[in-house]
Protein backbone atom coordinates (compact mmCIF):
# COMPACT_ATOMS: atom_id res chain seq x y z
CA UNK A 1 0.00 0.00 0.00
CA UNK A 2 1.60 3.53 -0.97
CA UNK A 3 0.26 6.65 0.36
CA UNK A 4 1.48 10.09 -1.54
CA UNK A 5 1.86 12.75 1.51
CA UNK A 6 2.28 15.94 1.20
CA UNK A 7 5.26 16.09 3.38
CA UNK A 8 9.15 17.04 3.56
CA UNK A 9 12.17 16.02 4.74
CA UNK A 10 13.48 19.53 5.45
CA UNK A 11 17.34 19.97 5.15
CA UNK A 12 17.64 23.48 8.39
CA UNK A 13 20.35 25.72 9.26
CA UNK A 14 21.92 25.15 12.35
CA UNK A 15 26.02 26.14 14.39
CA UNK A 16 29.54 24.25 15.08
CA UNK A 17 32.31 22.60 13.09
CA UNK A 18 31.97 21.56 9.75
CA UNK A 19 31.15 17.75 9.11
CA UNK A 20 31.33 15.80 5.71
CA UNK A 21 29.47 12.52 5.23
CA UNK A 22 27.05 9.59 3.99
CA UNK A 23 23.98 9.96 6.10
CA UNK A 24 21.89 6.85 7.42
CA UNK A 25 19.61 7.24 9.67
CA UNK A 26 16.43 6.23 11.43
CA UNK A 27 13.43 8.08 12.25
CA UNK A 28 11.81 6.86 15.56
CA UNK A 29 9.45 9.73 15.83
CA UNK A 30 8.37 13.26 14.32
CA UNK A 31 10.93 15.16 16.37
CA UNK A 32 14.22 13.05 15.77
CA UNK A 33 17.05 14.74 14.44
CA UNK A 34 19.40 12.90 11.93
CA UNK A 35 22.04 15.50 12.53
CA UNK A 36 22.78 18.49 14.11
CA UNK A 37 26.00 20.24 13.25
CA UNK A 38 27.35 24.05 11.58
CA UNK A 39 28.19 23.64 8.50
CA UNK A 40 27.71 20.39 7.06
CA UNK A 41 28.32 19.34 3.60
CA UNK A 42 26.31 16.74 1.94
CA UNK A 43 29.06 14.55 -0.20
CA UNK A 44 27.55 11.04 0.04
CA UNK A 45 24.33 9.14 -0.09
CA UNK A 46 21.44 9.52 2.28
CA UNK A 47 20.23 6.14 3.41
CA UNK A 48 16.61 6.83 5.66
CA UNK A 49 14.31 4.86 7.30
CA UNK A 50 11.02 4.98 9.24
CA UNK A 51 10.81 3.66 12.99
CA UNK A 52 6.80 4.76 13.56
CA UNK A 53 4.08 6.09 10.91
CA UNK A 54 4.21 9.37 10.43
CA UNK A 55 0.50 11.20 10.16
CA UNK A 56 -0.36 13.20 6.87
CA UNK A 57 1.35 16.82 7.56
CA UNK A 58 4.54 15.32 9.30
CA UNK A 59 8.15 17.09 8.85
CA UNK A 60 11.21 14.75 9.27
CA UNK A 61 14.16 17.35 9.93
CA UNK A 62 17.29 15.47 8.76
CA UNK A 63 19.54 18.49 9.11
CA UNK A 64 19.56 21.29 11.78
CA UNK A 65 22.78 23.76 11.61
CA UNK A 66 21.11 26.36 13.45
CA UNK A 67 23.19 30.00 11.65
CA UNK A 68 25.57 28.08 9.69
CA UNK A 69 24.94 26.86 5.89
CA UNK A 70 24.50 23.29 4.76
CA UNK A 71 26.11 22.98 1.42
CA UNK A 72 26.71 19.93 -1.19
CA UNK A 73 24.05 17.36 -1.73
CA UNK A 74 23.12 13.94 -1.52
CA UNK A 75 24.36 12.12 -4.29
CA UNK A 76 21.25 9.87 -4.66
CA UNK A 77 18.74 12.64 -3.50
CA UNK A 78 18.45 15.82 -5.38
CA UNK A 79 16.93 19.14 -4.34
CA UNK A 80 12.99 17.87 -4.93
CA UNK A 81 14.06 14.73 -4.87
CA UNK A 82 11.08 12.08 -4.11
CA UNK A 83 12.31 9.96 -0.61
CA UNK A 84 10.04 6.92 -0.16
CA UNK A 85 10.37 5.51 3.42
CA UNK A 86 8.44 2.11 4.51
CA UNK A 87 6.89 1.67 7.76
CA UNK A 88 4.88 -1.51 8.08
CA UNK A 89 4.97 -2.11 4.38
CA UNK A 90 3.18 1.27 3.96
CA UNK A 91 4.82 3.99 1.67
CA UNK A 92 5.37 7.20 2.56
CA UNK A 93 7.04 9.41 -0.34
CA UNK A 94 8.96 12.72 1.48
CA UNK A 95 10.53 15.27 -0.88
CA UNK A 96 13.44 16.62 0.02
CA UNK A 97 14.25 20.19 0.08
CA UNK A 98 16.49 23.04 1.50
CA UNK A 99 14.73 25.29 4.85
Amino acid sequence: MKKCLPIALLLALSSLGQVRASLTYTFNSATDVAVTSGNYTANGALSLSLGFAPTPGTNLNVIISGLSFISGTFINVPQGGVVPLTFNGVTYNYTQRHK
